[in-house]
């Protein structure tokens, strides 16, 4: 498909790598003299050396408040005048919302609301003056749904979509179309850095810089997409927030805690969003654990859709988990259950609010006829440091792995502290017993 690029020029910021990269690579392989900006000079001459087109290499900081204008003057001067500008920054760390300071607010807003919108100003002029233009905003899914542990990128993304709805309708006479890209998880550094990916399936930034590739293009304008809200009618047709996220498998994100092997091995396990259901007694003859069991498993996935319809992330159910535990601890065994305690989970990505949570376990409650899912509630925990190993083979028979796992605490001068944890890899509903994978987790305290 010709796109309608071949010899447009483009500016795409913090393009040496990631998304800004990858936008800035399918602009370029499409036939558009693209110009590409980032601090690292080393990095961004790698990045403009490696495009299929003309291309120029400017280094700059683009929070730098001069940097805007004096970037689409370079454009300008080299190719001739500026057609498409996809405006990208790194993103703030990361911080919850009670968390971060004034200062850091306030430079999340520099870096991701103002340093657009001055690219904006600085580009629009030119592109009136061709009569066609196209802008890109790139921000991320927290647009659509905040993500809690990213409360200044929330904040400041949020302020931009704000502005380009508005701005969006006061270009759309000129011929110049304004959309906001909000990338899921995809493969980058800054998704490294802020946790939110690991061995997983995550998107490919190459998929998405051929998605601003098309929003930037002639044929962009028979895109179907759905209709912002919005009274004004050129924002409906111009506005529109394009969400690209990649189906997420938490036991690949967090591969450290989702795998073990058949060697005990240490592990220190960070605090997670569980959704959590208490009980008591032998687990295969209590009708209240297979209730119980039966609604975590029925709020987790209307949870899940939940949070798609909201804009999230589309992601698989993590495994169940069991914590148990008697009264007394030191009288623990595998072979009488029925006095064990028990409290069954499945974690939760960050998207998972109270609020979403609420609604799912009200809907199970009253479309599936689950009254346990009334219990079902959301909370944080963390166990620190652990010690874990995999166990293969039917539950009735975890006795000597346990022994096992204790055997490897008491030698490496560890003390057993916590409950008795088991994540459950394999369903047995469709499992052979033989073929089940179980991981074994004990939480421990310092040396003895």
């Amino acid at each position: 498909m010709d796109l309608g690029l071949a010899g447009r020029v483009a500016l795409v910021t913090a393009s040496s790598k990631g998304l800004g990269r990858a936008s800035a690579e399918a602009l370029s392989q499409e036939g558009a003299k693209v110009v590409v900006c980032a601090r690292d000079r080393r990095a961004l001459e790698e990045a403009a050396a490696g495009m299929p087109g003309e291309a120029q290499a400017v280094p700059a900081d683009v929070i730098d408040p001069d940097t805007p204008a004096r970037l689409v003057a370079a454009a300008v001067e080299r190719f001739g005048g500026l057609h498409v500008l996809v405006a990208n920054a790194g993103g703030p760390p990361p911080g919850r919302a009670l968390e971060v300071t004034d200062e850091a607010l306030l430079a999340a807003v520099e870096a991701n609301l103002l340093a657009s919108v001055r690219l904006v100003r600085a580009a629009v002029p030119h592109m009136r003056a061709a009569g066609w233009g196209r802008i890109c905003l790139i921000a991320s899914v927290s647009v659509k749904q905040p993500i809690p542990t990213l409360a200044l990128s929330n904040t400041a993304r949020a302020g931009l979509w704000a502005w380009a709805k508005t701005a969006a309708a006061d270009l759309a006479d000129d011929g110049i179309t304004l959309n906001l890209a909000c990338p899921g998880t995809h493969a980058t550094e800054r998704m490294r850095q802020t946790g939110r990916a690991g061995g997983g399936r995550v998107g490919d930034p190459a998929d998405f810089g051929k998605v601003v590739c098309f929003l930037c293009s002639d044929r962009r304008g028979s895109l179907a997409a759905p209709r912002c809200r919005s009274t004004a009618p050129q924002a409906s047709a111009y506005c529109r927030g394009v969400v690209m996220t990649a189906k997420i498998d938490p036991q690949r994100e967090l591969k450290h805690l989702y795998s073990a092997r058949q060697v005990p091995g240490l592990v220190d396990v960070p605090e997670l969003s569980f959704l959590m259901i208490d009980g008591h007694g032998d687990p295969n003859r209590s009708p209240r654990y297979q209730a119980a069991v039966q609604a975590l498993y029925a709020v987790s996935y209307t949870l899940k859709f939940a949070i798609k319809r909201a804009g999230g992330p589309d992601y698989t159910v993590a495994p169940l988990e069991g914590l148990w535990w008697t009264q007394d601890m030191a009288s623990f065994s595998v072979e009488d259950k029925s006095d064990w305690d028990w409290t069954m989970m499945i974690m939760q990505p960050a998207e998972a609010t109270p609020e979403l949570v609420e609604q799912a376990v009200r809907e199970v409650a009253r479309s599936k006829q689950l009254p346990a899912a009334a219990e079902v509630r959301l909370r944080r925990f963390a166990e620190g440091a652990s010690a874990q190993l995999l166990h293969l083979g039917p539950y009735a028979a975890e006795g000597p792995t346990i022994a096992r796992l204790h055997a490897f605490i008491h030698e490496q001068g560890y003390q057993m502290r916590g409950k008795h944890h088991e994540i459950y890899l394999r369903d047995p509903r469709r499992t052979a017993p033989e073929r089940l994978k179980t991981i074994i987790r004990q939480p421990v305290s310092g040396s003895a």
